[in-house]
């Protein structure tokens, strides 16, 4: 009981601490009590969701089921855009929060949004020595599962929450990478799958 008494008071004290000097300056200049009473906390159960997401999407082989059904839906929202006009530039609806960068895209309450929920692994092929994934399936996820089953990638950037869309577009020059074969993240790649192609006279880029 003595414990419990202890930490209720610990418990009192700190909401003393917050009414008395307020939030803003608790969250501004002593940032480690928000971090490891809530940050940390959330990042754990934030992983450990996912990561057992993608285990069980992986091990049903419910994944490239709905990969093809993902696509059209994406596919749906750009004519959508096409017929309103084509008045806005489009970007991807990804919250910032989901992303690796600190900076806050200001453009994504202006742009229009396409939704893209592309982020399973479809298939490891062992013959092949190929892992199929789709664009938001990130760097741990992929050695993650990789190494359950004896396997790593040829190219390994050290940082985990790097979705494989985004390092072979942009972070695979200035990312330090564990690899003596391959040079290029792209150089590992068999393909690029490019889901349809279509023709036009101006190019809007989904960022």
């Amino acid at each position: 009981m003595d414990p419990l008494l202890y930490l209720g008071g610990l418990v009192v004290l700190f909401l003393v601490w917050i009414k008395v000097k307020g939030l803003e300056y608790v969250i501004v200049h002593q940032r480690w009590v928000f971090v490891c009473l809530f940050l940390l906390p959330l990042s754990v159960v934030f992983d450990v969701y996912y990561y057992l997401r993608a285990w069980i999407i992986f091990k049903m082989c419910s994944a490239p089921k709905q990969h093809d059904q993902r696509v059209r839906d994406i596919q749906r929202q750009v004519r959508e855009w096409k017929k309103e006009g084509g008045k806005k530039h489009m970007c991807t609806g990804r919250p910032g929060w989901l992303t690796v960068s600190l900076r806050v895209g200001k453009y994504k309450k202006t742009h229009k949004n396409i939704m893209i929920n592309m982020m399973d692994i479809l298939e490891v092929d062992t013959k092949r020595q190929v892992v199929r994934v789709e664009p938001l399936a990130n760097m741990g996820q992929v050695t993650a599962l990789l190494n359950s089953i004896g396997w790593t990638l040829p190219v390994l950037p050290e940082l985990d929450d790097l979705t494989v869309g985004r390092f072979y577009e942009r972070y695979q020059q200035i990312l330090n990478y564990s690899c003596i074969i391959y040079w290029m993240f792209q150089e590992a790649l068999p393909e690029l799958t490019i889901s349809f192609i279509v023709k036009c006279s101006v190019f809007f880029a989904l960022v």
